[in-house]
């Protein structure tokens, strides 16, 4: 980074643009303002640009191209750093490691080779290694497949595969025995909300089907949950489930290890909970019993043994327990197997007879193995920050992965009976991780809450006011991951600060911490936000016009809603595929969140939704940050027209005196921050670096 004096007259300079005493001033293609006016439970509200909603209007398209013309323009003298940035992040996506898949005595390795932008799958038996499959010769700038499942026999792997990088998608099964793959093809599965539950015999698979419509941008299909036969075609596929009141209703299936029942678990975006039913298999002729019928609690099955159904739940336990039923009925028959403590579930695994939950605490995840009476066996503590769990309900081991902010993932194998760690595979890193700090602090909101934050940076690094900070959050839909965004190795490398403070919405203090910040509390997700860039300040470890502000999809609403707020506190923001018009989110694709933000369509709600939504709360003729909103051309989640008409906004309302410059990143090929190719993710992330570095004159080490 460059010396104190370079950074104050950097801050000198965009105060100089703020006031006037600058000319240099980007030239932004014109977006046509209408005269549309919504009226809202009888409040009218202007929305010139909702004509962008139309995507495949020509006139939108013509102004999406100057935009890219625009983006390229500015960075155009920065292609040296940007090859700088790239090469640092191949490095990263070159050493990626898998932990292998198992079934019984059948291990499946997924293997990425140097640069290949595709995985190879291996099936391992013994000392014999087959490869399946090389997605590199199945893939093509049109269609993508991947690997969806493994059967719980090895006999059979899934593939998943997207035309022209659509969210629905046509699933294909491989036999692993013929390696060769069936005639078996299931159109209508929608990635992110189907997903493929086998018989425990291997005869075939519940799923959920969805009737793919015209515009894929239109509102999700209902859903029906059907099984296929390996074997058959779709059109003899038996549906199981469908709700015909509900549109909105989520389905996923879980088979118990004696292959008797399938447990159905049904989720709606209106609610926070989930409900259960249960069938036995082979007896067609009876219905589901309802064990769980209300959306008021969660349950995530984990076993059956015997005659008892485990179950993690939150009900009557915001930190979540584990609790068992004997017998399928209505009746409050439910024991407690592992009570609530402390410190919050965030996640569970069934390894061979044993459960594995994953406990929060703030900053610090462990892993605690119990028996199935609720006996507590042992706990590790692998210095990561997530501890994900590859096994087999068979098996007398396990494959743990590690994973954290400073070190490379590493993959153990794990005894189950004694705890007993063997590392299998670890990644390596550009940087060395002993040169790399995690500071746990906490800091305090603005109406008193403690909230935890890390900070990672490089080894040495002194606590002064002329550091950059990267500020990530997320905080909704009580997600409790921890997402190191690997292109951060540059940043930290370069002498900046990663911080990422675990904000109420989030999930990191169980129930009660999403409920603090979801629906009518989503301000205190946003007071907690912006209290972390002031503490940060406060507390010397950097200044204002040096944090950058940055957040995705839900969490795209936070450094908008920032820069909105506070804009003197930031020196840039990157808003990644965001959701931005609050008022009109619900209407497109499928953006069902009622229960987490609320609907425009609710009194109560559009009052909260209308006081922060990002796009409807621009302040014209004042003078924000340098901003880049990157928008996916195929996002069906949270549409392009979120950032089309913010982008759109926000360059209409800067002041003619301010020259920082708004630009509008269309990922072409993309949808929900995902399907580019790597390549293309890799250029993308390198220009984000570059373009942080030269709006906040950051030298490159």
């Amino acid at each position: 980074m460059k010396h104190q004096s370079i950074l104050v007259t950097l801050l000198t300079i965009v105060n100089l643009n703020c006031n006037g005493q600058t000319k240099s001033l980007l030239k932004y293609p014109t977006a046509e303002r209408i005269d549309q006016i919504d009226v809202y439970h009888q409040t009218e509200v202007p929305d010139p640009y909702q004509w962008m909603e139309e995507l495949e209007s020509p006139e939108l398209n013509q102004w999406i191209t100057k935009q890219e013309m625009l983006y390229d323009s500015f960075l155009s003298k920065d292609q040296k750093v940007i090859e700088r940035f790239k090469s640092d992040i191949s490095e990263l996506y070159k050493n990626r490691i898998a932990a292998p898949i198992l079934r019984q005595d059948l291990r499946f390795q997924i293997v990425n080779e140097g640069d290949k932008e595709f995985s190879k799958i291996y099936l391992e038996k013994e000392e014999r290694r087959t490869l399946l499959v090389d997605l590199n010769e199945m893939n093509d700038a049109t269609k993508n497949t991947s690997v969806n499942s493994y059967s719980p026999d090895g006999r059979y792997l899934t593939l998943n595969e997207s035309i022209n990088k659509s969210r629905y998608r046509t699933i294909y099964v491989h036999s692993t025995e013929k390696n060769t793959t069936l005639s078996d093809k299931i159109d209508g599965y929608y990635n992110g909300r189907s997903s493929i539950a086998w018989t425990r015999d291997s005869k075939g698979f519940y799923y959920s089907y969805y009737i793919v419509p015209e515009d894929q941008q239109a509102k999700l299909p209902k859903a029906v949950f059907k099984y296929h036969e390996v074997g058959t075609s779709q059109d003899k596929d038996i549906t199981i489930f469908e709700d015909t009141g509900d549109e909105n209703l989520i389905f996923t299936g879980s088979i118990t290890k004696d292959n008797r029942f399938l447990v159905l678990n049904i989720y709606s975006p209106n609610y926070n909970g989930n409900k259960i039913y249960v069938k036995e298999i082979d007896d067609r002729g009876r219905g589901f019993v309802k064990l769980v019928d209300s959306f008021e609690d969660q349950y995530s099955f984990l076993y059956k043994k015997d005659d008892l159904f485990y179950f993690r739940t939150n009900k009557n336990a915001p930190k979540y327990r584990v609790v068992a039923t004997d017998q399928l009925s209505l009746s409050s028959n439910w024991k407690e197997v592992i009570p609530e403590s402390d410190k919050s579930i965030i996640s569970n695994s069934r390894m061979g007879e044993y459960l594995a939950l994953q406990f929060s605490e703030g900053t610090k995840n462990t892993l605690k193995i119990y028996d199935l009476n609720g006996a507590f066996k042992y706990e590790l503590e692998p210095d990561g920050l997530s501890i994900f769990i590859s096994g087999d309900r068979h098996n007398s081991y396990s494959y743990l992965t590690k994973w954290d902010f400073t070190g490379p993932s590493s993959i153990y194998k794990l005894r189950l009976e004694t705890g007993e760690m063997e590392l299998h595979d670890k990644m390596e890193l550009p940087l060395d991780p002993e040169d790399v700090i995690t500071e746990a602090v906490e800091y305090t909101s603005k109406d008193g809450t403690k909230v935890p934050m890390r900070l990672v940076y490089k080894k040495g690094l002194k606590k002064n006011p002329n550091t950059p900070i990267f500020l990530y959050g997320y905080g909704a839909f009580g997600w409790s991951a921890y997402p190191w965004q690997g292109y951060m190795m540059s940043w930290v490398k370069n002498g900046g600060i990663y911080a990422v403070p675990n904000i109420r919405g989030g999930g990191i203090n169980g129930t009660d911490w999403h409920k603090m910040g979801s629906r009518k509390n989503k301000q205190k997700t946003i007071d907690d936000y912006i209290s972390a860039a002031e503490w940060l300040i406060d507390s010397g470890y950097s200044r204002k016009g040096l944090i950058v502000a940055n957040g995705g999809s839900a969490s795209g609403l936070l450094p908008a809603i920032a820069i909105n707020e506070r804009p003197d506190l930031y020196g840039a923001s990157i808003i990644d595929y965001p959701v931005l018009d609050m008022l009109r989110y619900h209407k497109f694709g499928s953006a069902n969140w009622a229960n987490e933000f609320g609907t425009s369509d609710d009194p109560e709600d559009f009052q909260l939704l209308r006081k922060y939504s990002p796009y409807h709360n621009i302040n014209t003729g004042s003078c924000y940050p340098p901003t880049i909103v990157q928008v996916g051309e195929l996002d069906i989640t949270t549409t392009p027209m979120h950032g089309y008409k913010y982008a759109a906004a926000l360059q209409n309302a800067l002041s003619n005196s301010c020259g920082s410059p708004v630009l509008l990143k269309i990922s072409r090929g993309a949808g929900h921050s995902a399907g580019a190719t790597r390549k293309d993710r890799i250029q993308t992330q390198a220009e984000q670096m570059a373009f942080l570095f030269k709006v906040l004159q950051l030298d490159y080490q």
